[in-house]
């Protein structure tokens, strides 16, 4: 068995995530059991490839209980990065362009 030290170790997380993902009820133990074992480690692997993938805890839930498959899951998950990439690269482009022409609070050169 493997204590909870070990097994963020294992899978290269924080205590805090671990719980978290408890209290989200997206891992769970073996019932009846005291530490971890190599098939706990093996599913928070999985999870922890999941979120760096970019999915939620919900839709990892969403998942596990069959409501959407992985592969619906990551084309909806990476839609909305898109859209936040588009949003963000916006945001990089006009506040470069407001640098270099040195735009202040007060300036109505801002409002346009």
């Amino acid at each position: 068995m493997i204590q909870a030290k070990e097994l963020c170790e294992n899978c290269g997380i924080s205590y805090e995530n671990l719980k978290y993902f408890k209290k989200k009820k997206i891992f769970w133990p073996e019932e009846g059991r005291k530490g971890y074992t190599e098939n706990d480690v093996e599913n928070l692997k999985r999870i922890v490839v999941l979120r760096k993938a970019g999915l939620t805890c919900d839709d990892i839930k969403s998942v596990q209980d069959g409501k959407m498959s992985l592969a619906e899951c990551i084309e909806n998950r990476r839609e909305i990065l898109k859209q936040k990439d588009k949003q963000i690269n916006g945001a990089l482009n006009l506040s470069a362009k407001m640098m270099e022409n040195h735009i202040q609070f007060d300036t109505k050169e801002m409002l346009r």
